[in-house]
């Protein structure tokens, strides 16, 4: 009889146990927002420590280049296009200047002709071209603080997500971008939660958001930035 009753209680105490790692699991379900950056960005102290062109572009390869033919340098300044040009991926402080004197915000490009180092009999020039820009100082925010965002978010959002639809390395995101202005636009789901109700919810919830602080540079020009929430694991292959 001792014995049954050892048994029936271990059984009533895995029971709960089960339980409460249930519970623990539906509590746990991750969920943030993150800063969504440009293909290529560079802060201004990044650009005033930068000595070649790799310092900008990390993906840069001047390991493929035998002989440079020309670097070009093209900006917008004052709605105008200016293009400069140099021998070499060194940057010189005229070209550092010519970007610092680029319009806030707008797209500064590189082109770079070359001889490719290889052993080919006819060996023709090829060219490297990018685009990056200037990263605001100041990023958008959320004014009433990210502890107050996060209880908005998961009040009315994560709390009604079912804890058998977002398991293992599933993982659903919503974009968005906050605008000149601080308001939420563009909201649109990146990767689908599987349930097209929490789906809506989830960019219900990114569209009734309150305004935030949009981003902005020292000299006072607030620009667009985009963000995604993600919600589930962070260890997923979709949050690259």
């Amino acid at each position: 009889m001792k014995i049954k009753l050892i048994i029936i209680l271990s059984i009533l105490i895995g029971i709960q146990n089960f339980s409460f790692l249930q519970e623990s699991k539906i509590e746990s379900l991750e969920f943030d927002i993150h800063r969504v950056y440009p293909p290529l960005s560079i802060t201004s102290e990044m650009l005033s420590e930068a000595k070649t062109i790799i310092d900008i572009n990390p993906y840069y390869k001047s390991d493929w280049i035998a002989e440079y033919i020309s670097v070009s340098l093209i900006t917008i300044q004052n709605g105008k296009t200016i293009l400069s040009s140099s021998q070499n991926d060194t940057l010189s402080q005229k070209q550092k200047d010519q970007i610092y004197a680029a319009d806030t915000a707008s797209e500064i490009k590189m082109k770079v002709s070359y001889i490719p180092k290889n052993n080919l009999k006819d060996n023709e020039s090829r060219l490297i071209d990018f685009s990056f820009i200037i990263d605001a100082e100041q990023e958008a925010y959320f004014p009433k603080g990210t502890e107050e965002l996060r209880t908005y978010i998961s009040n009315n959002a994560i709390k009604y997500i079912p804890d058998t639809l977002i398991r293992g390395y599933a993982l659903a995101a919503i974009k968005f971008s906050i605008d000149k202005d601080g308001s939420v636009v563009d909201p649109f789901v990146f990767e689908s939660s599987g349930d097209k109700k929490i789906d809506d919810l989830l960019k219900e919830v990114i569209c009734n958001m309150s305004d935030w602080n949009p981003a902005q540079h020292n000299n006072g020009t607030k620009v667009r930035q985009d963000f995604v929430l993600t919600i589930g694991n962070n260890e997923s292959c979709v949050m690259n």
